[in-house]
């Protein structure tokens, strides 16, 4: 699988890990009208990127792929993972276990919806979690954009000693 094109928006908060102070949570979709979460990771011919705040999501890019079946053949997967450097979730409706294990080697959480589901709907939900902080991941990825260590012994560390 090779890649077609690469859409980015280009502003000033693009690429950067926090927006207005707030920590962001960077997520991929596999899709195939931009619209919903329909796709299989290894065959999706989309994936559309977000950057979730625990108010707003914004789109800033899209990577779209050559026509490619449900093979079982990996050498598609470098490209896609290649393309997700960066990110800390990829959402799909199915993926495999190599790919699962790339993309946690990776430092990317794969997740499976399962069924069809409306992007919209999920940057809402995931906008929710990133301000209740109520999911391990989410958490720990958030704490990565901002440089905050989920370590307690590394944060002590690097908390100030008074004597």
């Amino acid at each position: 699988m090779s890649l077609e094109r690469e859409m980015k928006l280009v502003s000033p908060a693009n690429g950067s890990a926090v927006h207005c102070g707030q920590p962001v949570l960077r997520i991929a979709i596999a899709t195939s009208d931009l619209e919903h979460v329909d796709q299989h990771f290894g065959s999706a011919s989309r994936l559309a990127k977000f950057e979730v705040t625990s108010d707003s999501s914004q789109f800033v890019g899209v990577c779209v792929f050559s026509e490619t079946r449900h093979d079982g053949n990996e050498s598609k997967l470098v490209e896609k993972l290649r393309r997700l450097r960066g990110q800390h979730a990829v959402l799909s409706t199915a993926i495999g276990g190599s790919a699962v294990r790339q993309l946690i080697a990776a430092g990317i959480q794969p997740i499976k919806l399962g069924e069809e589901s409306a992007i919209v709907e999920v940057l809402e939900y995931f906008q929710r979690e990133v301000e209740l902080g109520s999911t391990p991941w989410v958490n720990k990825a958030l704490s990565s954009s901002t440089g905050e260590s989920t370590d307690p012994l590394e944060a002590y560390l690097q908390s100030d000693w008074n004597e």
